[in-house]
């Protein structure tokens, strides 16, 4: 007759439903860190649903979501810096041989490199909480050269 319907989806249907994809858009919302295994196992715990890690990750790049490694933000402000050089000019001329110096640094033990799904992949940056596992190092140096370093692992609470 001349007339063309459509009639309907062509090809296998569809593994995830509104509700299983609502259910991952709400999983990375409360928790943009989650991994795709994490999601997978939600959805079959609450949806009863055996969905592929890869049909996830499909779904979510289709509606706009990336998996990136933010990027590490930088610890001093303008302003800091500028205090910085300010201390710097005021003790050029100081006689640094009775003087001590120490520094302290972290390093995160486990998951140092945790992704984060974003539409905005080049606004994610990176802030770590403070109660993850760490070594610390401290180090005291002079003219001289590095005088001690220590690690531990307990948090120092000041007065």
């Amino acid at each position: 007759t001349g007339v063309l319907r459509y009639r309907g989806e062509n090809g296998r249907p569809r593994v995830l439903g509104g509700k299983e994809k609502k259910a991952i858009g709400q999983y990375i919302r409360y928790n943009n860190e989650i991994t795709l295994n994490e999601i997978k196992e939600k959805l079959s715990k609450m949806h009863h649903k055996s969905v592929s890690t890869s049909t996830i990750s499909r779904h979510l790049h289709e509606y706009g979501d990336k998996n990136v490694l933010p990027q590490s933000t930088q610890m001093l402000t303008s302003d800091e810096k500028q205090q910085r050089v300010q201390w710097a000019k005021k003790h050029i001329n100081d006689d640094f041989n009775t003087t001590i110096f120490t520094d302290e640094s972290s390093f995160q033990l486990f998951r140092k490199t945790v992704r984060r799904w974003t539409k905005n992949p080049n606004q994610e940056f990176k802030c770590s909480p403070k109660n993850r596992q760490k070594v610390h190092v401290w180090d005291v140096i002079s003219v001289k050269g590095i005088l001690t370093c220590h690690t531990f692992r307990c948090n120092l609470d000041g007065p």
